[in-house]
């Protein structure tokens, strides 16, 4: 009988022990949890903060300048936008692709290098015609790039003309 209830004391308190070190597992994670959302709410409010200057302070700059883009009205802080296009500016290798049909000053460039390499016999004449359409496509035989007769990115950098 005695050592029945000894038996069971000390199973009770291992029980005890083990759920204590479960609950106190439980409290670590929710409080780190809640201390980390705390931070992260702190962090978004700093940056929404931080935004609405950068907005106000746009606004004044706007304000000051007399842009065709902008008008300040009578209303304090209000301002119109007139025009809603986007401006792009042209780089200097706009040119992305040269197919069958295109004219002009990059075609001869891209003819004078071809009859340079050997792969162009025709005129250069700044025509993107069949005789220019069939020396891109042995060039891009030659270098293993799929045949398709368009002077593309990859054709233009193995050219050097990109």
């Amino acid at each position: 009988m005695r050592t029945l209830k000894l038996l069971t004391i000390t199973t009770l308190v291992g029980i005890l022990s083990v759920s204590t070190l479960n609950a106190k597992e439980h409290y670590e994670k929710t409080t780190t949890k809640v201390k980390h959302e705390r931070q992260y709410q702190e962090v978004k409010q700093d940056s929404r903060i931080k935004k609405d200057l950068n907005v106000k302070d746009k606004r004044a700059s706007r304000a000051n300048t007399n842009s065709r883009y902008h008008q300040t009205s009578p209303k304090k802080g209000f301002q119109k936008k007139l025009h809603n296009k986007k401006r792009f500016h042209s780089k200097k290798n706009a040119v992305k692709v040269l197919k069958r049909g295109d004219r002009g000053h990059k075609v001869k460039v891209l003819q004078r290098s071809l009859k340079q390499r050997g792969f162009y016999r025709g005129r250069i004449d700044g025509v993107f015609g069949k005789g220019l359409k069939r020396a891109v496509k042995k060039f891009q035989r030659n270098h293993r790039i799929y045949p398709n007769g368009v002077a593309s990115k990859k054709t233009l950098r193995l050219l050097r003309l990109r």
